[in-house]
Order: structure tokens, then sequence, then C-alpha cells
């Protein structure tokens, strides 16, 4: 399973252990273990943990990789940090190091889903969901409809219970939302001004491996603190320095 086959990579890319992992998530470090063997995949809530400490999407976990919104939120962050800025020889810098990584990459026609919608989100998803399906004019029925999931269903999550992960997707797909915007009311959308630095900078979060994402971050790290600008790193990497 992807998700398993990269959680271990991501975790080191911060230079976690499982225990850390385990202390920053809240997340049981023998289940850590079971999520990187592929013997269980995160219920909502340690989905949701993972997404906020590691800074990958919901959506990168959930479907597997596999899906055309952001991934790596940390690397659009630092990306649109540069976009306001005046370093312009440095953006230059990040995108001939990333156009060197992406040089293996024969077809890079993907088009970038974005989230679109308006209306102020919360942490909460049952809000959320309500909010989202009332704006959009749609009853419970005809969700479920859309979704392919019973109106009782869509009751239970608006009010008492959370989807398994199977049912997570079908919502994201029938709202034409993230799952990681429904379930954290933070929407993948980063404006990047720079049209070419956006058009790459994308490119490099749908294609580009956890280990190449580790090594751009890095490098716009390095080239912010090198200026004097804070980079704003997660509370866990700055533990690690």
């Amino acid at each position: 399973m992807y998700f398993m086959k990269n959680i271990r990579k991501i975790r080191e890319l911060y230079g976690l252990s499982k225990k850390e992992l385990s202390q920053l998530t809240g997340i049981d470090e023998g289940t850590i273990k079971q999520y990187e063997r592929g013997g269980s995949f995160p219920y909502f809530t340690s989905l949701i943990k993972l997404s906020f400490v590691l800074r990958y999407s919901v959506d990168y976990f959930l479907f597997y990789g596999d899906t055309s919104y952001i991934k790596n939120i940390r690397l659009l962050e630092l990306a649109s940090r540069f976009d306001n800025t005046d370093m312009i020889n440095e953006r230059h810098q990040i995108e001939v190091d990333t156009s060197t990584f992406l040089k293996k990459i024969q077809d890079k026609t993907f088009s970038p889903l974005t989230d679109s919608f308006d209306k102020e989100l919360t942490k909460d998803f049952r809000k959320n969901l309500k909010t989202i399906r009332e704006s959009k004019q749609l009853s419970q029925a005809k969700l479920g409809k859309y979704a392919n999931l019973s109106p009782q269903a869509i009751y239970s999550y608006e009010t008492n219970r959370y989807p398994p992960s199977e049912k997570l997707r079908l919502l994201s797909k029938a709202l034409n939302l993230s799952a990681h915007c429904l379930c954290t009311g933070e929407k993948l959308y980063f404006s990047i001004n720079d049209s070419d630095f956006c058009k790459i900078m994308l490119q490099a979060d749908h294609y580009l491996s956890v280990k190449e994402h580790g090594v751009l971050i890095f490098l716009m790290e390095t080239l912010l603190e090198n200026a004097g600008i804070n980079p704003q790193k997660p509370q866990h990497v700055l533990s690690k320095a």
C-alpha cells in the first residue's frame, strides 16, 4: 500500500523516530509500526494528526499518492514565501534544481486541482460537511446519491460519527473538494503570482518523490535563512535543530 511505503520516508525526512512521531501525534508507537509495516490504515482522527504533523495533505495519504490535489503542503508554503520576496536569484536557483529533478518525467501535463470553495470552514469535519453540502444546495439524499451513500449515512457523518476512509474518498469526489479541506478546513490552494514558478512547483509537488521534496524543502529553508528570513519551520523540526 502506497501509504505504508512512504510514511516511514516522510517521518525520516523530518528526522523523527517512531517514538517521537508517536509523541507528536498522540498515536501509539505500536500503531505507527503497524502503519509502516502495512498492517493497518489510519482511522479518521489519526489520519488528520499525521497530516498536521508531517505536512502532507490528507488526500496524499487517503488516495495513496494518486491525487491531483496538493501533496506536500510544506513545499508549497515555502514556494509562496519566495513568491512574496525580491529574491530573484534564489528563486532562479530553486527553479533550476527543480527542473533537474523533473527531467526524468516524460509527461508533465497533469491539471492540478485546488479548493475554490469561498465560505469559511472549521476544523470540525461534521460542520464542514454540512456547510459545504448546503452551500451547494444539496439535500442529504441528493449528496448521498452523488456519493453512492445512503441519506442516513450523510446524516450520521454530519452529526455523530466519522466516515471510514473509502467513504471519505467518495464524499471528496462528490463534492469536488479535497478531503483535506473537508477534514481540516484548510483549503489546498496557494497563491503564487509568478506563473512559471507556480507551474514548476506544482509539478514538483505532483511528480517528485518524498526524498526529492526533502531536498527542495531544505534548499528553500536554507536560502531564506541565509537572507535573514525566518523560514517558519514546523515546531518539531526546530526541536531537532
